[in-house]
């Protein structure tokens, strides 16, 4: 089992990291697991829940981006772009409540790229993680 620790920091556009030890008793082993939350800025309509600011949740745990989406957004874009400004990533997901979309990092260089998420008005939510 591997445990995640998420710190939240309001309006801040830094990448927390934060290392837990597990301890899986079935094989005796301990396992060291580095998981970031990602911080958005930006915005997207939310019309049907005003009360939450950020509707997208992002982490990066052990080189796999996970991002969990609160509210029913629609079509959304997402989009990498690495450090020279090239776009390395794009797909675009149909979300609604609950909809968690991974993206395997595990071939991408060490750097630092930008994560965009659009929707189909131009809003976009965007933030930066560190690889």
């Amino acid at each position: 089992r591997t445990l995640c620790l998420f710190f939240i920091m309001a309006g801040s556009f830094s990448i927390v990291h934060s290392q837990v030890e597990a301890f899986n008793s079935i094989n005796s082993e301990y396992s060291l697991t580095r998981s970031s939350k990602i911080h958005l800025a930006g915005h997207l309509s939310t019309p049907t829940n005003r009360s939450i600011s950020q509707p997208i949740v992002v982490s990066l745990n052990n080189r796999c981006l996970d991002s969990y989406f609160l509210l029913d957004l629609g079509k959304i874009t997402i989009s990498i772009i690495n450090d020279q400004g090239l776009s390395v990533f794009n797909e675009t997901v149909l979300v609604s409540v609950g909809t968690r979309s991974f993206i395997d990092l595990s071939n991408f260089p060490e750097g630092v790229y930008e994560i965009k998420f659009r929707n189909t008005e131009g809003e976009e939510l965007f933030g930066f993680l560190n690889i």
